[in-house]
């Protein structure tokens, strides 16, 4: 099974970045800085699948909701980080959105959990922000998760789990990935999806221009 680090936040170096994976043990990663690195010049080219993501960062749900379904006709992986709890909600209310990154402070309810569910919208745990915390900061932030993990798994919303790398130097295991999702509470079924190649294999079907709706394609 190919595994995906689904939401790496820096690529400036394609190269050392998708080589430190791939010893890692990744089948592939997203990047979510796709739109700022289009007409850059590479310094090298991946040694794995590297798929085109793109990240939203907005305080208003009107601004979430517009970038969403423009990014969605171009991007492989649209996720939100919302800077505002308005802009959260938005992320899950909106269908053209695959992943919503709560940010450090931000909290989230149990209605959101199940509009992300409704909407087929991932909720995502970085384990960066742990990485770099400590202290009561580090207490706060694990206790926001594991308060998010058991809503997740209530009502049986999908997850995805990732580094949240900013570096190479942030990249982690596929194991040490799955440790944390066990810390926080998901079972190992749950977690070797959240971090599979279902998510990038959908969106890459709908992009192909055959897609229509769920369950229906053009032969």
């Amino acid at each position: 099974m190919r595994m995906y680090d689904y939401c790496i936040l820096d690529f400036s170096d394609p190269a050392a970045v998708s080589d430190k994976a791939a010893k890692l043990g990744w089948g592939g990663l997203c990047v979510l800085d796709a739109e700022s690195r289009e007409g850059s010049k590479e310094k090298g080219k991946p040694c794995i699948d590297v798929a085109k993501g793109t990240i939203i960062e907005a305080d208003k749900a009107a601004t979430v909701r517009r970038e969403a379904l423009k990014r969605r006709r171009v991007f492989e992986v649209v996720a939100v980080r919302g800077l505002s709890d308005e802009a959260n909600r938005a992320a899950v209310e909106a269908p053209a959105a695959d992943i919503l990154l709560p940010g450090d402070d931000s909290r989230v309810d149990y209605v959101m959990v199940k509009l992300a569910k409704k909407n087929s919208v991932s909720i995502g745990f970085e384990f960066r922000q742990l990485l770099q915390s400590s202290g009561e900061d580090r207490s706060r932030i694990f206790s926001r998760m594991r308060a998010t993990a058991k809503l997740v798994r209530k009502f049986g919303a999908s997850f995805v789990i990732t580094s949240g790398a900013m570096s190479e130097w942030d990249l982690r295991a596929p194991s040490e990935l799955i440790a944390f999702g066990r810390v926080l509470g998901f079972e190992t079924p749950g977690i070797t999806k959240a971090i599979s190649a279902w998510l990038i294999e959908r969106n890459r079907k709908r992009l192909g221009g055959k897609w229509v709706m769920p369950g229906v394609e053009v032969e």
